[in-house]
């Protein structure tokens, strides 16, 4: 049995290749290099599989050093003793998904970003990834970070910071201790990302634009091959404004692009 996960901050989404299909599973994200607690898996019957499964293919966010890559191997060891475990970056995993064999530009799209070159078989980076206080250009962490500068600056149309502090009472000092008290800030800044669809104007496909357009000239066009390989997006940031961020990669003559809001049933056909 072989088991596959593409595991982000936010949320795991595995597949297990069962004799009857591909059975499919979510539970919560971990960080292996920012979370200081354990890998939780909430559900019985995946952890079942897990025990019993021959091999599993875990790609994941905080696996680009060894620390976070050997941390990880030994929380799915804990759950699955017998299996054969390969740990991946989430990157790879979206450039397998996107482009299987053949070679891509992938963009990952999620609470953090990232962008690499893939020649079919290995990546190569033009930007390095800084983390969510210097890079993630794009990303719902930097999105959400600009939705809630725009609450407390008094940046919003009134019915829409009205909405915003209906829906979440939101005060200064909530925000404080969500940011330096809370565990993973980052992911909790992305989570209000989702306000954006509870709003229809100019105000937010502005935020969504810009932030877009900063993706693409700070980590897209550092890549000499922009223009003459396909450039994949990976994400549901990605999928839901796949019209403003066709619109943005346009506007730098890029049209041969790539956009899955998830990577997990792609890597479940490269693997099986």
């Amino acid at each position: 049995m072989i088991i596959i996960a593409d595991a982000g901050s936010t949320k795991i989404d595995w597949a297990v290749n069962l004799a009857d299909g591909i059975s499919y599973f979510t539970t919560d994200g971990w960080n292996p290099t920012q979370d200081k607690t354990d890998l939780r898996i909430d559900s019985a019957i995946l952890i079942e599989h897990l025990k019993n499964c021959s091999d599993i293919y875990y790609y994941g966010t905080g696996l680009g050093n060894q620390e976070g890559s050997d941390r990880a191997v030994a929380q799915l060891k804990a759950y699955a003793p017998t299996g054969n475990i390969q740990v991946a970056t989430d990157l790879l995993g979206a450039a397998r998904a996107l482009f299987k064999n053949t070679e891509g530009i992938v963009t990952i799209i999620g609470t953090g970003s990232n962008v690499s070159y893939y020649d079919g078989q290995q990546l190569h980076y033009a930007t390095p990834s800084l983390g969510y206080l210097l890079s993630d250009e794009g990303s719902g962490f930097a999105i959400g970070k600009n939705i809630i500068k725009d609450f407390f600056y008094n940046r919003m149309p009134k019915d829409t910071h009205q909405l915003f502090a209906n829906q979440y009472s939101l005060s200064k000092e909530d925000l404080l201790q969500l940011l330096y008290h809370l565990p993973r800030p980052n992911v909790a800044i992305a989570q209000y990302t989702r306000f954006l669809a509870s709003v229809q104007n100019e105000w937010k496909n502005t935020i969504i634009r810009s932030h877009f357009d900063h993706l693409v000239k700070e980590k897209i066009l550092r890549h000499k091959n922009f223009l003459s390989v396909p450039v994949g997006f990976i994400g549901s940031i990605a999928d839901i404004y796949a019209d403003i961020l066709k619109d943005a990669c346009a506007a730098y003559d890029i049209h041969d692009t790539i956009i899955i809001a998830s990577p997990i049933k792609e890597l479940a056909v490269y693997h099986i």
